[in-house]
């Protein structure tokens, strides 16, 4: 499917190399993950089947980039049965720290003073929201920069 390969191409790898190289994934999506059932476990990846029957390996850090889970966190991973109109799949679970306005303080001192305060970040990321389209000219902004 060109159109398929086209997007993943063109839209999604640039943004996944964008957001690969920012320095947040650097700080806190390197896949330090941990099984549900042994919390001193690393989570070893796990099995997916795509939509062509194939199968994907996803390990702990695609894991955590993939479902936004960050280090430290422990994760479980549940099939479930298709149940009337809602397809079978994989439920993935996972529970962790909260990181406190300390520890996003230590980790990076200037992260607050930069970008505001917590009390201060509220997104509405509905269809046609302010922020949603403040998110999109920021990623096509970025993109087109990278291009260049």
């Amino acid at each position: 499917m060109p159109f398929i390969r086209e997007f993943e191409e063109g839209i999604v790898q640039p943004i996944e190399r964008l957001l690969e190289g920012h320095y947040l994934t650097q700080q806190f999506f390197q896949g330090h993950l941990y099984l549900a059932i042994a919390v001193d476990v690393p989570f070893p990846g796990m099995d997916i089947e795509r939509p062509n029957g194939r199968m994907t390996t996803l390990d702990a850090k695609a894991l955590g980039r993939l479902c936004m889970i960050p280090d430290q966190y422990v994760v479980s991973n549940l099939r479930r049965h298709e149940r009337g109109p809602i397809p079978a799949g994989i439920a993935i679970q996972s529970i962790g720290p909260f990181l406190p306005e300390q520890d996003v303080r230590q980790r990076d001192p200037a992260w607050w003073p930069n970008r505001g305060w917590p009390c201060d970040m509220c997104f509405d990321l509905t269809a046609g929201s302010r922020s949603w389209r403040v998110l999109l000219e920021y990623l096509f902004a970025t993109l087109a920069g990278d291009a260049k």
